[in-house]
């Protein structure tokens, strides 16, 4: 159910850009485009790993992964929103 929840709030979410970037509220460039979607993977990818270590009891290799993936999100995240 989490996951299904969390693919309406990203659809949602992506469509309610696209239809600003549509009407002319916000230029975005692909660019732009191209480095969001690769965060928001990356994201899901270090939300999934942190999730699924936990449930398999391993805390340390949660925490790791949301420590060495969870950065480079930051990162990417940050630099999208400077392009925009």
């Amino acid at each position: 159910m989490w996951w299904f929840l969390y693919g309406l709030i990203v659809g949602g979410g992506a469509m309610r850009v696209l239809i600003w970037d549509l009407e002319g509220h916000m230029e975005i460039t692909w660019v732009a485009w191209l480095i969001a979607i690769l965060t928001l993977l990356l994201a899901t990818f270090t939300i999934q790993t942190f999730v699924g270590s936990f449930q398999e009891r391993e805390p340390r290799a949660a925490w790791m992964s949301l420590l060495f993936m969870g950065i480079p999100t930051l990162i990417l995240a940050a630099i999208t929103i400077l392009v925009i």
